[in-house]
């Protein structure tokens, strides 16, 4: 069995070599912050989430409410 670590590392790769390949694919950099995040990095997280906003701002705004939602709610409810 992986660890989570190994499975966000390995996908880490993907992303970045998806990037490599078209730099300004907005859902690689979306799925490499959350993989940053996961690994506890961060700062390259808000990297990523930086560039995102560049590529698309309205459509990462989005994702960022989204991505929020949950925590809102389980603040709320204490």
């Amino acid at each position: 069995m992986r660890t989570p670590n190994k499975r966000w590392g390995r996908n880490f790769n993907d992303f970045s070599k998806t990037l490599k390949i078209d730099p300004e694919y907005f859902d690689s950099y979306f799925d490499r912050a959350n993989a940053y995040f996961k690994l506890g990095n961060y700062e390259q997280a808000i990297e990523d989430l930086i560039d995102i906003e560049e590529l698309d701002s309205e459509r990462a705004g989005k994702l960022i409410v989204t991505a929020r939602a949950p925590w809102f709610a389980e603040e709320e409810a204490q």
